[in-house]
């Protein structure tokens, strides 16, 4: 598949991030820098070359006391460019990224960064409750936390289509199969069915090992007019679709809340700019922040019928013979989900979660993923992003292709 420049939105040159753990010793500003230099670094290019920058970040002001991250960033680069902070929850980045191609496209600017970044674990007595910001008032109000709306989203689904927990308890294991070879990864280490099974209870049916970790971390991307990216890199990566759309914020106001509205507008916008079917797409980065949500936005994204998520998922991890990746086979072809462990195993800085997805697609499309690279029997051409904030408030879907 040949991609024309021309009805791109924009070209990545470049990407960069951070290991995503418990980073004690680093700041925000640390971190930024740090995935910052390393993308700029795979561009090859200097930060004066930079014309705008794109932040994702959800939680700073109450974390670590910083409203105004734009500022934070701009005292650390010795900067005046202009910075947009973006806030969408654990959307942020994508959201973030959404807009940077959008000024690229209009034409008002050539080259400008996204970077996602948050830092979590410093505060860690009062995490919950800030992520809870993005969950409406009255669900808070009656004790809600995001571990017991997606418990209702799971108890739903396993009650109108039969998904079981064994099912659910595979996207785990899946997940972190596929971090065991990255090396920035929070959690690069096996698990086994039972083990998510036996877990702690934390909001039944979600257990501990149902649950994506509270991360520190960042990443960004280096994206410059279509036009004129063959300048920098003989590979670019160019955003043929980007989606984003909101829902309301609360479960109770919605008709149905087995599947996210968010993600199916998003996806049909995406997909219906780059005039690709689900057939096209080789690699794809799901939130999965909870089990559920993979399974769910397999559905909504339409790579499965409704309800067939579970069994999806099952049959593809019972039938794995010890290969890198866990292969999906998906209508004509094969999908691999979630290349480097996902939300579940690398980590969840939520602000830098958007952005990390697209150094993900970047890497597999690019073919430098290292002992990570996915390797099917066609090229990797297409690879799709999606990026959920709450419980599917907000959600932008991005489509990448070479």
């Amino acid at each position: 598949m040949t991609v024309r420049a021309s009805r791109a939105y924009a070209a990545i040159i470049g990407c960069g991030r951070t290991k995503f753990s418990e980073l004690w010793d680093d700041s925000m500003s640390d971190l930024m820098l740090d995935s910052l230099i390393s993308a700029l670094k795979t561009a090859d290019i200097e930060f004066k070359d930079i014309e705008a920058m794109f932040v994702g970040n959800f939680i700073a002001a109450k974390i670590i006391d910083q409203g105004l991250v734009a500022g934070e960033l701009a005292q650390s680069l010795g900067t005046h460019i202009p910075i947009f902070r973006l806030e969408g929850a654990c959307a942020s980045a994508g959201l973030a990224f959404y807009n940077a191609c959008l000024g690229i496209k209009s034409g008002k600017f050539d080259i400008v960064a996204v970077t996602g970044v948050e830092k979590m674990t410093d505060r860690g007595e009062i995490v919950t409750d800030a992520l809870a910001a993005a969950a409406s008032n009255w669900e808070r109000f009656y004790g809600n936390t995001f571990p017991g709306l997606y418990a209702n989203i799971m108890a739903r689904h396993m009650y109108e289509y039969g998904t079981t927990r064994e099912q659910l308890a595979m996207v785990s294991v899946k997940n972190h199969q596929h971090a065991i070879n990255n090396k920035f990864a929070q959690y690069p280490f096996p698990i086994k069915i039972d083990s998510v099974l036996k877990s702690p209870l934390v909001a039944d049916p979600i257990r501990l090992l149902d649950c994506s970790p509270v991360s520190d971390g960042a990443s960004s991307v280096i994206l410059c007019n279509p036009e004129i990216a063959k300048r920098y890199t003989e590979t670019p990566v160019y955003v043929t679709g980007a989606g984003a759309a909101t829902d309301a914020l609360a479960l109770f106001a919605r008709e149905d809340f087995t599947g996210l509205t968010a993600t199916k507008l998003a996806a049909q916008q995406a997909f219906t700019e780059a005039k690709i079917e689900q057939k096209d797409v080789n690699i794809l980065e799901l939130h999965d922040c909870f089990t559920i949500e993979e399974v769910t936005a397999l559905e909504d994204m339409k790579f499965v019928e409704k309800g067939e998520g579970g069994p999806f998922i099952g049959e593809a991890v019972d039938s794995f013979k010890g290969s890198k990746h866990i292969v999906y086979p998906c209508l004509s072809g094969e999908i691999v989900v979630n290349c480097g462990g996902g939300l579940k195993a690398d980590g969840h800085p939520v602000g830098a979660t958007g952005s990390r997805q697209i150094c993900e697609l970047w890497e597999q499309l690019v073919g430098i993923a290292g002992k990570k690279q996915v390797d099917l029997d066609t090229d990797l051409t297409t690879g799709v992003a999606h990026n959920i904030g709450g419980t599917g408030g907000v959600g932008s879907v991005h489509v990448l292709q070479i």
